[in-house]
């Protein structure tokens, strides 16, 4: 079986949703990443939103580079710049972000991130307006290089009725990610979103690009080398301990 069969299924199976854990890293901005827009000095916001009569969908575009022949990247962790004050505790339900190939299709990964179980257990807020947030993706998702990808952020169904959950994060008009954009949809027809948590490519209904606009963000990933090099790097270990062995007899 190919390499790319083997990741193909791997993505399918990682489309179960996995948990997710964040942690508020602060007003500094991430620094080490794969990709990202950086930081810039800015006021403007877009909301993920979900209420008994609304959902509002975001997320953000985005290119991986190209490594050596045969190797991959395995997404770690997204940074996301809070455009509002939150209090993690008082939320229900999950913020779910899925991770697309390109911008259509179905998901290649889901990642469940319930938000109380990330508070501190008191009034106090978990994060202030321009603090970074890490998202971590629980063990990761595989993905090729030299190719392009998005993610898109809601609040499941799981959030339950009679509950606004309205989280903003920081956004650029001018351009400042060459190698995506934003993007954002609504769809406020009724409370059972049913588009959202069906899935399978409808998660892209109603959400359009936005030109020029970026989040400020930052995508994490490590270089999964090719199987036959991940070979030769446990042959040459193999031969270096029999060595070792010899010269000890």
């Amino acid at each position: 079986m190919k390499k790319r069969t083997l990741i193909a299924l791997a993505s399918v199976a990682a489309f179960a949703a996995q948990a997710g854990i964040m942690t508020n890293v602060g007003s500094t901005a991430p620094t080490g990443y794969t990709v990202g827009s950086g930081d810039t000095s800015t006021t403007r916001s877009r909301e993920v939103i979900r209420t008994d009569t609304q959902q509002f969908v975001i997320g953000q575009s985005f290119s991986l580079g190209a490594l050596g022949a045969g190797d991959d990247y395995k997404l770690t962790d997204l940074y996301m710049k809070s455009g509002s004050a939150e209090d993690w505790d008082i939320y229900s339900g999950n913020l779910q972000i899925r991770i697309f190939s390109g911008t259509s299709g179905a998901a290649l990964g889901s990642f469940s991130f319930d938000v109380s179980a990330q508070g501190d257990g008191t009034a106090a807020n978990d994060v202030t307006a321009n603090e970074w947030v890490k998202f971590t993706l629980d063990s990761g998702l595989v993905v090729a290089d030299d190719a392009s990808y998005s993610f898109l952020m809601t609040f499941d169904s799981s959030s339950g009725a009679n509950n606004d959950h309205k989280w903003g994060f920081r956004r650029d008009s001018t351009g400042v990610y060459a190698g995506g954009n934003q993007f954002e949809g609504r769809n406020n027809a009724s409370y059972n979103i049913a588009d959202w948590d069906t899935g399978g490519g409808t998660e892209w209904n109603n959400v359009s690009s936005i030109a020029n606009d970026d989040f400020l963000f930052a995508v994490d990933a490590t270089v999964i080398p090719e199987p036959a090099t991940l070979g030769l790097v446990a042959a040459f270990g193999g031969a270096v301990l029999f060595i070792r062995r010899r010269l000890c007899m």
